[in-house]
């Protein structure tokens, strides 16, 4: 899993009740110890294009809508990735170059960080403030394509899965698997 997080604070708002999809995955798992300022060696404020890797966060609650109750399954492990979200003016039509670069730059980081510890299959979001429609979505899911088709780095080849999760309200479909 790979998202955008709190530039500032591991897990956002999650101790103050918040539940973004941040939030929530800190109080539902381990991700609070692993990404704390203590265990990252005081890695937070994020830079722009930094990635953070956690390889096993243990998730042992279930969702909102099962309020929260314990898994008694006995939970599962996942490996988390997270980034700075990419800042971008309410309702914005267009990106700027430089928001272009920064966005190419966070998705190439992402990828290149799960396929060195070993991961070929990512869900993740498209790194936006988190708020729906703060970002051109076409625009990004074309940027999202440039990075992983290109033939430089042949991320396409080395993938088996890119699901992207895209929090907009108008589009059919919450998941939005572009490879």
């Amino acid at each position: 899993v790979a998202l955008c997080g709190s530039r500032i604070c591991p897990g956002g708002n999650w101790e103050k009740g918040v539940f973004g999809v941040e939030e929530e995955i800190f109080y539902r798992s381990s991700a609070n110890m692993a990404f704390s300022d203590e265990t990252r060696g005081g890695f937070y404020i994020l830079q722009d294009d930094a990635v953070l890797y956690a390889p096993q966060i243990f998730l042992y609650r279930k969702s909102a809508a099962e309020k929260f109750d314990m898994d008694k399954s006995g939970g599962g492990f996942f490996s988390m990735i997270t980034v700075a979200p990419q800042h971008m003016d309410s309702d914005c039509k267009e990106l700027s170059d430089e928001q272009r670069e920064t966005l190419k730059n966070k998705f190439r980081n992402v990828i290149q960080t799960a396929l060195y510890w070993g991961h070929d299959s990512i869900v993740m979001n498209p790194f936006g403030d988190g708020v729906p429609g703060n970002y051109p979505a076409a625009e990004v899911t074309a940027i999202i394509k440039h990075v992983v088709f290109a033939k430089k780095l042949m991320f396409c080849t080395r993938l088996k899965q890119l699901v992207i999760v895209f929090p907009i309200t108008d589009t059919p479909s919450p998941a939005l698997p572009i490879y």
